[in-house]
């Protein structure tokens, strides 16, 4: 959906006449969304659309059952009767952890959210650019703060008993959240301080990218490192030391 080609799937798609996976279903920009308030289509959303089309609306809630046993749900979890909280959880919580062991700590799939999880994307690594990262601020963040925001008008206007002041401020606390992940990603397009900054360790300093201009050569390790060092990531893809090796000198600039 992310819109990776696999190795030998021209082939596969050659001898069977079809395309592997239909193409309404390949997002158009790498980045689809966990969050609702933006405008798009989230992945929880399309996820069982999908199965429904795949597998036809009668087959597919059961494929839903079988694929949530595959990845392990507790006894108590019941898909088809809790669909939309199960599997968002699961996307929240356990598909990148998984996602980052199946391709040995080389994700393709990166999970990004903000500190507390109010906004959440996956994007496709081959594609996260300096483009796509100033259109995921511009339009998907902006689309959640302004969502964020007119929720937080209509609850401010909607009494002060004690149900009311605690959406507000959740509603506040959220908002600051967004606005923490947004300006986590500005650093990070800007790469002016030590820890937003890439680094790779086999090329000159002159040769060195300034902001957000990952070199997909360069490999995984060195262009998530500063994405994981700023609190992106939905959980951790390199250690310490790892870390540590792809951190720039000091006095760079």
């Amino acid at each position: 959906m992310l819109g990776h080609r696999w190795p030998m799937q021209d082939q596969y798609e050659r001898e069977a006449g079809n395309p592997f996976l239909d193409p309404q279903w390949i997002d158009a920009d790498g980045m689809i969304l966990l969050t609702l308030g933006t405008g798009e289509e989230t992945l929880i959303e399309r996820f069982p659309r999908f199965l429904d089309k795949e597998f036809g609306p009668e087959r597919g809630p059961s494929v839903e059952t079988e694929a949530g046993q595959i990845l392990g749900w507790k006894p108590g979890d019941v898909w088809g009767q809790q669909k939309p909280t199960t599997l968002a959880r699961w996307f929240e919580r356990e598909f990148f952890k998984r996602h980052v062991s199946q391709f040995k700590r080389r994700p393709i799939a990166w999970h990004l959210t903000s500190p507390k999880g109010t906004f959440q994307t996956i994007v496709y690594y081959h594609r996260f650019d300096r483009n796509h990262l100033t259109l995921l601020r511009a339009r998907y963040v902006r689309e959640a703060l302004e969502s964020l925001r007119k929720q937080l008008g209509e609850a401010q206007t909607a009494g002060a008993d004690r149900r009311a002041l605690a959406k507000v401020a959740d509603l506040e606390a959220k908002i600051a959240d967004v606005q923490d992940f947004d300006e986590r990603l500005r650093r990070l397009l800007e790469g002016r301080d030590r820890e937003a900054r890439l680094w790779c360790p086999w090329k000159t300093p002159d040769e060195q990218p300034v902001g957000w201009e990952p070199d997909i050569n360069d490999g995984v390790r060195v262009n998530i490192a500063p994405v994981q060092r700023l609190g992106l990531l939905a959980a951790d893809v390199l250690s310490a030391k790892d870390l540590k090796s792809l951190l720039a000198p000091e006095g760079r600039s």
